[in-house]
């Protein structure tokens, strides 16, 4: 392989990466831009791409304390992955009142999904609901909005089901 095929070769990989991380690996992603057909020519292998994911996961789960954790919830649910289910289970709302909402409306589809693939216990899951209900219920009285009211009693609701 000459010098500028390997440079190429490494350019292509760069953008590759690049592209997988700006999509959070999700081709489906990247076709609403218009960006994954470029991506498809770019010929990754599933190789490196089970090796971004998995750093992309390390990530998305490291920011599982911080404002706006309702993301890492969403990214693990698209790609199916419950593997981490303890670490999700474990983690609290974080971030301004909608972004706690998310959260609790994301961490109730993962339970109910981890739960119907056994990544969880019905025990297991039956207690986050309960700890997602009471959050939801602390929220409700401190919410102001009747727009943040509705979305709050929809949480409430559905961890009631």
């Amino acid at each position: 392989m000459s010098r500028r095929d390997l440079g190429d070769r490494v350019s292509s990989d760069d953008r590759a990466r690049s592209l997988f991380f700006a999509y959070d690996g999700s081709t489906f992603y990247m076709s609403r831009d218009g960006v994954e057909e470029e991506y498809r020519a770019l010929a990754v292998s599933k190789e490196s791409e089970r090796a971004w994911l998995a750093e992309l996961t390390e990530q998305k789960l490291a920011a599982l304390d911080q404002p706006g954790n309702w993301w890492t919830i969403s990214f693990l649910l698209h790609h199916g992955d419950f593997e981490h289910s303890e670490l999700v289970l474990a983690a609290a709302p974080n971030g301004a009142l909608w972004q706690q909402c998310a959260f609790l409306e994301f961490l109730l589809d993962y339970v109910e999904k981890a739960r119907s693939r056994r990544a969880i216990s019905a025990g297991r899951a039956d207690n986050a609901t309960s700890l997602a209900r009471a959050t939801a219920q602390k929220l409700l009285r401190r919410s102001r909005s009747d727009n943040s009211r509705r979305r709050i009693q929809r949480i409430i609701e559905k961890a009631s089901a």
